[in-house]
């Protein structure tokens, strides 16, 4: 049986992502990892998580690292940031009526994260009676970088059931 991951493989994965070239860990799959950097949420279950190798069940750059690689090894990657969360859209800045806000007894000020029409973004500026809300990625244009360990590889057999 092949050792190295190829696409379509389901493997069991941990891995910690980070702002490249900062000390800004935004996830991970370790619970004192997330514990010692802030990221720590109660109820959340902390272990390898299952993935199928070529499916987007990660960012593509981490998915595309994954192939050819070795499980019980670790490794490190690198990802730019139209492969990890994309680049920062002007499509996806939008100017809206304070008024909505209010009606929503919703008090619009910078920094704000707010749900317009379920779509979640963050206020930059209040002018007058509009407001620029940016629904882009918090992590657009950052390059990011990728600590990770593919714990095995997740063998799957399938048997028809027996017809009488």
């Amino acid at each position: 049986m092949d050792s190295k991951i190829n696409n379509n493989d389901f493997i069991e994965l941990d891995y910690t992502g980070k702002v490249e070239n900062e000390a800004i860990i935004f996830d991970t799959t370790n619970e004192k990892v997330a514990k010692d950097n802030g990221i720590y949420r109660q109820g959340m279950h902390y272990h390898g998580i299952i993935v199928c190798v070529g499916h987007s069940h990660v960012v593509k750059g981490l998915d595309e690292d994954l192939v050819g690689k070795e499980a019980g090894k670790e490794y490190t990657v690198n990802i730019p940031a139209e492969k990890a969360f994309g680049k920062k859209s002007g499509k996806l800045l939008q100017l809206i009526a304070t008024q909505k806000f209010f009606k929503d007894n919703i008090q619009p000020v910078p920094g704000l994260q707010v749900n317009v029409d379920g779509n979640v973004g963050v206020i930059k500026t209040v002018t007058g009676g509009r407001t620029l809300v940016d629904f882009n990625h918090p992590l657009a244009s950052r390059n990011v970088e990728y600590s990770y360990k593919i714990n095995k590889i997740i063998h799957i057999s399938y048997r028809r059931p027996a017809i009488n």
